[in-house]
């Protein structure tokens, strides 16, 4: 959120906290990083893995090719459409950001401050309109009856309720950071650290998925440092773009980034025939990703004379718009990924609230992985047909 966005929120509607999605997404890339090679690792077993994994590291350990369980539509399409070409063994569990956050909102925050998690009213702000199916998944709602996240705003929702704000004119809210919002014991507020505002890390345009699981899997298991990932389209297809590494000539890891559902439909039957070539998929609903959400605050077309001039022209103008947005992302990121192993400031986040050690433990698996279950489909059924 920006300097101006958090100050409608605390002056408009009373936020007592407002965190960055940053630590979420943080936590996500941590966790799939290290998932990824253990899942990696256990591909190389052979028919001997179950033997050597046990119950609960095979419940958090899809199998290769991993594909980012990140995006809900494509999660939804999984379920309820894939399932028996048999991409959900290959779904990572990690949860997503927003469900991290919910996580860190309900659980650890609310236990800090002492009271009952179902008196904290959980929003988040989110590219996407499938985030609101996200969050009323069950895996996401405990026993008790309250939700990790109670309510999804979009990008585009937000915007309008700034415009029709009455309390608010936008041009006149100060530039200079909000007052401070109320705090907790726990570390000084570490939920709340102004680093959050801040992207220290490459988290690119749709999270960094697949480039900082590529570049710590590089080194993880073959030692080998990247610096820089650069993923290149197959053929003119802007929207399955691959990386490979090579050592000593040979292809050592396959990650591509597939958006849109014609790509997903693509790598979901590759997967059934058993002929997916990657180890690691990044994969989006939205053409372009997650900057083209549906919630997302989008290119505003210019009028022209006639409406199908005005369709090829936005159509082109929205096409260099995502790609100027693509690189502002790229540039405000740091080249540097996440490391989950030596980061000083994970471990101390998962001590701190979890009493969790480091990132890729059993507690912080129970934590932040979910899983998944096929949903059959509704069958098509003749109305004149039932019997009332």
């Amino acid at each position: 959120l920006s300097t101006n966005s958090r100050y409608f929120f605390q002056t408009s509607y009373s936020a007592d906290f407002i965190l960055h999605a940053n630590l979420g997404l943080e936590i996500a890339l941590a966790e799939a990083q290290l998932e990824f090679v253990r899942s990696f690792r256990q591909s190389q077993m052979g028919s001997s893995t179950p033997s050597h994994i046990d119950e609960f590291n095979a419940q958090f350990t899809p199998k290769l090719p991993v594909l980012a369980g990140e995006c809900p539509g494509w999660v939804c399409y999984a379920e309820k459409k894939a399932a028996k070409q048999g991409v959900l063994k290959c779904l990572s569990r990690v949860k997503s950001p927003q469900a991290i956050m919910g996580t860190l909102t309900k659980h650890a925050l609310a236990s800090d401050l002492g009271i009952d998690p179902s008196l904290l009213f959980h929003v988040t702000v989110m590219p996407c309109y499938d985030k609101k199916l996200e969050a009323s998944r069950s895996q996401f709602a405990s026993k008790n009856g309250f939700r990790d996240v109670d309510c999804v705003l979009t990008s585009v929702e937000v915007q309008r309720m700034i415009e029709t704000s009455q309390k608010l004119v936008w041009e006149e809210i100060p530039l200079a950071s909000p007052p401070s919002l109320r705090a907790w014991n726990k570390e000084s507020c570490i939920l709340n650290d102004d680093r959050l505002f801040r992207t220290p890390f490459n988290f690119g345009a749709s999270g960094g998925y697949a480039e900082n699981i590529f570049r710590f899997a590089s080194h993880e298991l073959f030692g080998v440092q990247i610096d820089r990932v650069e993923f290149k389209p197959r053929g003119k297809n802007m929207d399955l773009r691959e990386v490979s590494l090579v050592v000593d000539g040979r292809k050592k890891l396959r990650f591509a980034q597939a958006y849109g559902f014609k790509n997903i439909q693509k790598i979901a039957r590759d997967i059934e025939k058993g002929s997916c070539k990657y180890h690691y998929v990044e994969i989006m609903a939205c053409p372009s990703g997650c900057l083209n959400g549906g919630g997302q605050i989008g290119f505003v077309p210019q009028k022209a004379q006639s409406a199908t001039a005005v369709t090829i022209a936005s159509r082109k103008e929205q096409k260099k718009w995502l790609m100027t947005m693509d690189e502002m992302f790229h540039q405000e990121c740091s080249p540097r990924a996440i490391d989950p192993i030596s980061s000083e400031w994970l471990q101390k986040v998962y001590q701190s609230l979890f009493d969790a050690q480091s990132p890729g433990q059993d507690r912080s698996r129970q934590l932040f992985c979910t899983g998944f279950t096929s949903v059959d489909p509704i069958e098509e059924t003749n109305p004149k047909a039932i019997v009332w």
